[in-house]
């Protein structure tokens, strides 16, 4: 079974077409009764503006960018979705956190009648909800909602944006802002101190789905980290730069020739979902350059969606370059 992030590309351009027109990234100030309780401000989101608590005391978070991107900045959201574990996208540092919270359904099929028993005064999502089956308005009928993504120009994974509104959203951007710049100066260290083995080694990041493995290439989730580090990424092929995970049979595994490095999708005590296992159990999978070479790795990065991941994935990037 492909991983619910694959099935959020088939959602992720209806939901993204409709909010084209209407907006930026959110941003917003407050308003002249800031300190007082139960002050609001207005805060613009891709599908308007919209006015949210000053002061939210009490948040539910609809999605992962969300979610973990506010823990990110020690907040912690009243509640959120299940089934973050199906992707191998809990950051270790808060699984147990994420285990204990209330769950309002799964990321998409959300219980909008669980949303509003937790009593927001502020709910946080993203586009990659499933928007079809429960309205913003509806949402908006239980506290003020702010959807995030889908901005005119912006990227189809732009997690480093998502993170830094939802922050904004809960009077923490500083602090993202303040992530934000520890992992753009960890990246440029990264890339001047091993230029020359970033210009000479090919990185694939791969997962297995449906009988078929996916190559993530860079703007897909994990893929937009190892961009910002200078990684060359083995493309089997693809040119066109809108292809970001394209799909490809099992007859096709020798396109991965091409990687120096394999990275594959699994959690963070390297152990891969059976979707993926059944392509690296594969014989032409172990026939592969980098698999003979030792360079086909487990990474439980593969779907960083925050800052504190991301720079975890820079760190495991750098160690394989220092092998080289």
């Amino acid at each position: 079974m492909r991983t619910q992030f694959q099935k959020w590309r088939t959602t992720v351009a209806v939901v993204s077409a409709a909010a084209l027109a209407l907006g930026t990234a959110a941003c917003g100030s407050t308003d002249d009764s800031a300190g007082s309780a139960g002050a609001t401000r207005p805060f613009d989101t891709p599908s308007g503006q919209v006015q949210i608590p000053v002061q939210p005391k009490s948040v539910v978070a609809l999605d992962q960018y969300t979610y973990f991107g506010l823990l990110d900045v020690g907040v912690h959201p009243k509640a959120t979705a299940s089934g973050y574990t199906d992707s191998f996208a809990v950051f270790p540092a808060y699984a147990d956190e994420y285990a204990k919270a209330p769950k309002v359904g799964g990321s998409m099929e959300i219980d909008i009648e669980q949303v509003g028993a937790q009593g927001p005064d502020l709910i946080l999502g993203n586009k990659f909800l499933s928007l079809e089956k429960h309205k913003i308005e509806d949402y908006q009928k239980l506290a003020p909602t702010a959807i995030l993504g889908g901005a005119a120009g912006e990227p189809g994974v732009a997690w480093p944006q998502w993170v830094i509104q939802a922050a904004d959203a809960v009077g923490k951007k500083p602090e993202a802002e303040a992530l934000k710049k520890q992992y753009e100066d960890r990246a440029a260290q990264i890339r001047s101190t091993y230029a020359d083995k970033l210009s000479k080694v090919k990185f694939a990041l791969i997962n297995g789905g449906g009988g078929k493995w996916y190559l993530n290439l860079d703007e897909s989730w994990g893929g937009t980290i190892l961009k910002d580090l200078g990684v060359q990424f083995a493309r089997a092929g693809i040119t066109d730069p809108k292809e970001n995970t394209p799909e490809f049979s099992t007859e096709n595994l020798d396109k991965l020739n091409e990687a120096d490095v394999i990275l594959y999708q699994a959690d963070y005590q390297g152990k891969a979902g059976a979707d993926t296992q059944q392509i690296i159990d594969l014989p032409a999978y172990k026939g592969l350059r980098a698999v003979k070479a030792g360079k086909s790795l487990p990474t439980g990065n593969f779907y960083a969606l925050h800052y504190k991941a991301a720079m975890s994935f820079q760190d495991e990037i750098e160690k394989i370059l220092k092998e080289f």
